[in-house]
């Protein structure tokens, strides 16, 4: 009575089991073929902990239990954040649609960080520099130039046609990107709605889109190995032996954000005039 006074719908109580389920097929049509693999490993490790239980019976204690068991067992903190994303949308949507009084997770207690937080790795400009100077003038030392100078995904690289770089290499429109998808690669949609974009190649970088665009095939990159792990193979590493090994092998996101960052100091270009004047064009 006391829930049908509060107007929790009561027609069907469901169970964790059940209302994941349709959440997840509900949502997966609004993520990437890889982000929904991401979520599926995701959700089966949570659905064992509260497998057979009824969504309306649990609890913040229920969320903060699961939480601490999973820190237990040695989980990073980008993991444990991941359950907690992943449950408060299940229950949000639980609560949109009037099945629980409230969402548990936005009442448990968040977990403090489990030591440090990591400092991300990135090129320093000097670096750049060398990389720049040094590279070989292959396929593969003129696509790391311009991620480095552009900020593109290792994914939105690897998927470029010759259609997407302007003949004069001025820019390169990202439209697709290569997923992995329960392991074969699929060339398909970028990251997300913002990751479709127009990005400008610097002056000195354009003779490197001019390159990789003369191919013979749709693609323009050939060297597809390894997915995901998208690292700059050993061979390379020894040939810009100058940088520090952890960051040459680390993985692509190194190349991205504030490698890009890097790259405009490196030119002698002030970072915080060069942000203001993005957003002025933005």
């Amino acid at each position: 009575q006391e829930d049908m006074h509060r107007g929790i719908a009561m027609s069907h109580r469901y169970t964790f089991d059940e209302w994941s389920e349709i959440w997840f097929e509900n949502h997966k049509s609004n993520i990437t073929p890889t982000t929904q693999e991401s979520y599926r490993h995701t959700l089966n490790r949570i659905k064992p902990f509260f497998s057979g239980r009824y969504i309306i019976e649990i609890k913040p204690y229920d969320i903060e239990h699961f939480l601490k068991a999973q820190r237990a067992q040695g989980l990073s903190d980008s993991y444990i954040s991941g359950f907690r994303g992943m449950l408060y949308q299940i229950f949000h949507k639980a609560e949109a649609n009037d099945l629980v009084r409230k969402n548990p997770v936005r009442f448990a207690e968040k977990m403090r960080s489990n030591g440090p937080k990591q400092r991300k790795e990135a090129f320093t400009a000097e670096e750049v520099k060398l990389l720049m100077q040094r590279l070989p003038y292959d396929k593969m030392g003129m696509s790391i130039r311009l991620m480095l100078g552009t900020g593109m995904r290792t994914q939105e690289l690897l998927a470029l046609e010759p259609r997407h770089i302007e003949e004069d290499g001025s820019v390169i429109h990202v439209r697709q990107a290569v997923n992995l998808v329960k392991g074969s690669v699929h060339v398909g949609v970028p990251k997300s709605r913002d990751s479709y974009r127009d990005i400008p190649v610097p002056p000195t970088l354009r003779w490197c889109a001019q390159e990789i665009r003369k191919v013979d095939s749709e693609v323009v990159i050939m060297f597809i190995t390894n997915m995901p792990q998208y690292a700059i193979s050993t061979p390379m590493a020894s040939d810009i032996s100058f940088i520090d090994d952890n960051k040459i092998l680390y993985n692509s996101e190194i190349m991205r954000g504030t490698c890009l960052a890097s790259y405009i100091m490196s030119q002698g270009l002030d970072l915080m005039k060069t942000v203001s004047i993005g957003q002025i064009h933005q």
